[in-house]
């Protein structure tokens, strides 16, 4: 032990040497700047290195204070590991709630004219509380992740509705708002310019807001939106497999999915189109706008053929299609007349008749979840026929009046069917069989 003291001593003498001789600050700067301006010839690789001894005393500062530093370093550590280990739990807990959406129990809604809020939910601009929200609209990418296109009370307090758009990442459980396109919304039957009636996601990230004179793409999954000119209006758009169709007048324009540069479909000659482009799978089908026909393509678009209508007598009121790529075609009522549908399930090639529609029971869309398991609305129900049209069940009943707003299947057993005020969707994910309401306030 005497021997460690002695050690002790004498590097302890030897410091305090040192430090006497260590020059005051102003000198060791001048010296510091001496050296830079004037360096030393430098020193023989296999020679030793030779410290100044001005040097010395500050290394060995520097030696204490790294030492005094750790010490300190490691008592620290071991404490925040001891507080991360008891608080583990609790953090855990606060990252998931801030990751969770924000339910529509409180509302959340953007008013065009009002600056966007902070995010309450990663990736997921959040808005502020709103009384109601009113869906026009919906899409989605997946069975989880989906939009919707709507009204709801705007932010200044005038009490009325302005735009707004809705995200789900969760089937439709729980909806928060994101920025919606600056324009605006049908209301009784006339909009203002630039106008949107409905909105199409092509992925998580691409999506389209369009209608009369309007067109707008979204490439960071809505949280922004960019105006694409569009003087003739959009009167469908249908996005599938990195493809975009879209109707404007009475051409039918193709763009890769993202792009703002559109190109006309390669239809025959001199073709004009009506009504909506649909699509499902590689399959699309559109109204010829020239001719009781339809063109089909079975390529996402690429290629177009023609092919007869069902409808004998009378032209082609809509289309829709189901999720096997099957397509179904209204044919418009001259009069009284009933109401007459038919379903093909080899690209239109030939159709089959569907049974048991009259004006009563079917006066609103109707859709597909594939070629036989066809869906038929009417005010404040869903019926649903597996077997062509000779028996109808009713699958879903609602209290609300007014026709049905948007009826759809986006796979063969997952499917949306929005209320006529546009308050509550349904969703069903046994192809049409059961149905489970989410009501917005």
């Amino acid at each position: 032990m005497k021997d460690d003291i002695d050690i002790e001593s004498v590097l302890r003498a030897s410091l305090a040497e040192h430090a006497r001789q260590t020059p005051d600050a102003d000198r060791l700067a001048e010296r510091i700047i001496a050296d830079a301006d004037h360096p030393r010839p430098v020193h023989d690789p296999h020679r030793p290195r030779r410290w100044s001894g001005w040097m010395l005393p500050a290394i060995a500062a520097g030696s204490v204070a790294a030492v005094v530093g750790a010490v300190i370093a490691v008592a620290q550590l071991g404490h925040s590991g001891r507080h991360a280990a008891d608080q583990g739990p609790l953090t855990s807990d606060k990252r998931s709630a801030a990751s969770s959406p924000v339910s529509t129990e409180s509302g959340q809604v953007y008013a065009s004219t009002l600056p966007t809020p902070a995010s309450t939910a990663p990736g997921l601009p959040g808005g502020v509380p709103v009384p109601a929200f009113r869906v026009i609209d919906l899409t989605f990418t997946s069975a989880q992740v989906g939009w919707a296109l709507g009204s709801g009370t705007c932010l200044s307090g005038s009490g009325e509705n302005c735009p707004a758009v809705m995200r789900t990442d969760d089937g439709g459980s729980r909806w928060i708002s994101t920025p919606n396109p600056p324009a605006s919304l049908p209301v009784d039957g006339s909009c203002a310019a630039p106008c949107v009636d409905h909105v199409r996601f092509a992925n998580d990230n691409v999506g389209y807001a369009f209608g009369p004179g309007a067109l707008f793409m979204t490439v960071d999954g809505g949280q922004s939106w960019g105006n694409n000119e569009d003087p003739a209006g959009t009167s469908s758009l249908e996005v599938a497999n990195g493809t975009a169709l879209r109707v404007t007048g009475e051409r039918l324009v193709i763009a890769d999915v993202g792009q703002t540069s559109w190109k006309p479909a390669a239809l025959p000659a001199k073709a004009t189109v009506k009504g909506d482009v649909v699509r499902s799978r590689d399959r699309a089908y559109v109204s010829a706008g020239s001719s009781n026909s339809l063109y089909v393509s079975t390529n996402d678009g690429a290629k177009w053929a023609e092919q007869p209508s069902p409808c004998s007598g009378s032209a082609i009121g809509s289309l829709s299609t189901g999720a096997d790529g099957s397509v179904v075609v209204l044919c418009a009522p001259v009069g009284p007349a009933t109401p007459a549908v038919y379903t093909s399930n080899n690209d239109a090639t030939s159709f089959t008749p569907i049974a048991g529609l009259t004006t009563g029971n079917f006066d609103g869309p109707f859709g597909a979840a594939d070629g036989s398991t066809l869906f038929r609305s009417s005010s404040g129900q869903l019926e649903r026929t597996t077997d062509e049209g000779k028996h109808w069940a009713r699958v879903a009943t609602d209290k609300t009046k007014g026709v049905v707003a948007f009826l759809g299947f986006e796979s063969p057993t997952v499917g949306r069917w929005v209320t006529g005020d546009g308050s509550t969707i349904y969703t069903t994910t046994d192809a049409g069989q059961h149905w489970t309401p989410y009501k917005f306030k």
